[in-house]
């Protein structure tokens, strides 16, 4: 196998340190090394590592014994010596890699993994540790230096039903020859790209993760087998393509993330395949490489996003994560067909005014004029066993997330939708996100609190199962699904609109503005979950049209998102310059925009926001070259042209106008 197959591809190696300097006849460290306990190349005067820290580097005049030599005769060996006539030890069989097929890279990698007789279930393996998980900062401390070398596809045996298992073997061969990163190993580099800012940016698409509950898993040897191959090359896959706009890492950064997605797919699909080790470590991975596939990047396309959703959706599925709560009584469940309608437990106080109670008595709310991200918190004295659970809640919930939105993305340019079992509310039998720890918080038993259903989190999936639900009802009313009685439709549309008014007045009973994403996506929803209009726009946009005012909230929106384009080098930026998968939300809202003014010509504040939103998505667009979303902004400006000499407003910039300004 090519260097090329076994590892991604890597920077020029101009940028390496050259190694002209002679080096000593006695190999020993320098001080400054053995302290950090890292690989010193002992250069004189000084060694690399230490001109690169500008540190001060010491030599021992001469070598000396350290650990079980430091005192000879003390080391007690047990190995038995061969007498001299013996025969020698056999040689170990090198394996000759497989012929070059398309995924074999992807073989070796799943292949590779030992083999354990752990039995498979949706929320095997995970126990709590009992040492702390280790920083990324200790990384050079504990974990030696692995030497570049090939990867050698494994055969499979013939007798086995045992699921296949991470080593540590597998992550240093993924990663040998990242050396631009300056980190030893593929633990210490997976767990410094979930740690940094950037992998956190994620917001709710990846909230199933607890990263405490992970990085004790990924330092221990042996639970670190119970983590699929899959979910570690998805992982890689997300951390670098987020680290890789122009700005950034640029061309050779995505080309570094494709190379861990095409893995990744295929361990995936080789795991589904045998069927040997099914749990919801692999349908993370299969959320993540749907939210990979939804970001912008230069192999973007929509059946390409409809293909991952499939597997994703396949995988819940065999796994039955969306019904994991089926024996609480509090866990909400839904008839098939009917409307997802949620019943809030009865409190004799409703009498009462209620408020929110998500701010702690005599704290400030925060600034609404801000946008705030508050993290799903988890609860620290929760077992193993309720950490997977809850992981396993947030997983499906999630997955119900990321489908919605592609769903509106194909109602927004009119494409065919993927069938997916995962858009039925009838599927699921399970606690919201948070709700676990919510219905025994004091912020939710007050007399005055809102219920643990009606949580910020909660509303938004409530939000998600009614989008998904109306979405049925009007393909049923426009013939692509089999109909109903005309009764039935009435009184569920009915019925659909009571259960949009109920989230609503839920929502703004909120005034914390903790998540500000998550609520004005909740708010989004309900305003699509309107009763369907006849002609053109009954399919999205109805809601949009029945609701003026939020118009004026998505213009207020809009235009804070504008000005981070003007600070895409800042915290400020980051929003744009670190979420590749927010680039097709801002294309779908312009296109939206732009089905409102067709639907009416006189709305001039369609036009309006059409601008601001032209304006993002033309940032984003240079920040995240992808052929599929640029003809779409250049159909799509064509329109807004149109519209603006209607409405007499002026004429929105050239594409690319802004990108130099803001790439300088």
């Amino acid at each position: 196998m090519s260097s090329t197959q076994a590892s991604p591809p890597s920077p020029s190696p101009a940028s390496r340190r050259g190694s002209s300097k002679e080096i000593s006849a006695v190999v020993i460290a320098c001080r400054p090394c053995r302290g950090r306990k890292i690989r010193c190349d002992s250069n004189r005067p000084a060694c690399n590592n230490c001109v690169r820290r500008k540190n001060e580097c010491i030599y021992d005049t001469a070598p000396r014994r350290r650990g079980p030599d430091k005192r000879p005769g003390t080391r007690q060996r047990s190995c038995k010596k061969r007498p001299s006539d013996g025969p020698s030890p056999p040689q170990k069989r090198k394996r000759k890699p497989s012929p070059a097929t398309p995924g074999a890279e992807a073989g070796a990698l799943a292949d590779t993994a030992s083999l354990s007789a752990e039995p498979s279930s949706p929320m095997s393996g995970k126990k709590p540790l009992s040492h702390p998980h280790k920083r990324s900062s200790d990384v050079s401390a504990s974990t030696p230096i692995i030497q570049p070398r090939p990867i050698q596809p494994h055969p499979r045996p013939s007798t086995s039903s045992t699921p296949l298992r991470i080593t540590t073997d597998l992550l240093n061969d993924i990663v040998a020859d990242l050396t631009y990163l300056h980190v030893p190993s593929a633990i210490p580099l997976f767990v410094s790209l979930l740690t940094r800012p950037r992998f956190s940016d994620t917001g709710h698409w990846l909230c199933f993760i607890n990263l405490s509950f992970l990085l004790d898993m990924l330092w221990d040897a042996e639970e670190r087998l119970k983590i699929q191959p899959a979910f570690i090359l998805a992982g890689l896959a997300m951390a670098e393509l987020m680290r890789s706009s122009d700005l950034e890492r640029g061309a050779s950064g995505r080309t570094r993330a494709a190379w861990y997605r095409d893995n990744a797919q295929e361990t995936l699909k080789r795991a589904i395949t045998r069927g040997e080790w099914i749990d919801a470590s692999l349908a993370e991975a299969a959320l993540i490489l749907v939210l990979y596939e939804s970001s912008a990047h230069p192999q973007y396309h929509p059946d390409r996003i409809a293909n991952a959703l499939r597997l994703l959706d396949q995988v819940l599925q065999r796994i039955s994560v969306s019904k994991l709560d089926a024996a609480d009584r509090d866990a909400a469940r839904f008839a098939q067909g009917a409307v997802p309608v949620v019943p809030v437990p009865y409190r004799p106080s409703q009498a009462y005014e209620r408020h929110c109670t998500c701010i702690p008595p005599g704290s400030p709310p925060p600034d609404p004029s801000n946008s705030w991200t508050s993290p799903l918190r988890w609860d620290p004295g929760w077992t193993a066993h309720e950490v997977r659970s809850e992981e396993c809640r947030r997983l499906a919930w999630s997955a119900l997330s990321l489908s919605t939105s592609f769903l509106i993305q194909c109602v927004a340019f009119d494409r065919a939708m993927p069938v997916l079992e995962l858009s039925n509310p009838a599927n699921y039998a399970i606690l919201f996100p948070g709700e676990a720890s919510d219905r025994v918080s004091p912020a939710y038993c007050s007399p005055s609190s809102p219920s643990p259903k009606e949580s910020v989190w909660a509303l938004y999936c409530r939000s998600l199962l009614l989008w998904n639900f109306c979405n049925k009802l009007v393909l049923r009313t426009s013939g692509v699904e089999p109909t109903s009685p005309l009764d039935d439709l009435a009184d569920a549309l009915q019925e659909s609109w009571h259960e949009a008014q109920t989230i609503q007045d839920a929502l703004e009973m909120h005034i914390c503005n903790y998540e500000t994403g998550v609520t004005y996506l909740c708010q989004e929803y309900i305003y699509k979950c309107a009763p369907p209009l006849p002609p053109v726009c009954s399919r999205l946009i109805h809601g949009w049209v029945q609701h003026t005012d939020d118009l004026d909230y998505q213009t207020r929106v809009i235009k804070r998102v504008k000005l981070a384009t003007y600070h895409l080098r800042g915290p400020q930026g980051y929003q744009l310059t670190r979420r590749p998968f927010q680039v097709t939300w801002f294309l779908n809202q312009f296109s939206v925009c732009m089905q409102i003014w067709t639907h009416d010509t006189g709305l001039a504040d369609a036009a309006e926001l059409a601008k601001d939103l032209f304006a993002i998505v033309d940032v984003l667009n240079a920040l995240w070259p992808c052929t599929s979303n640029q003809t779409q902004t250049d159909d799509l400006r064509k329109q807004l042209v149109q519209a603006c000499a209607v409405v007499g407003a002026e004429p929105p910039l050239p594409a690319g106008f802004l990108s130099p300004l803001h790439q300088a």
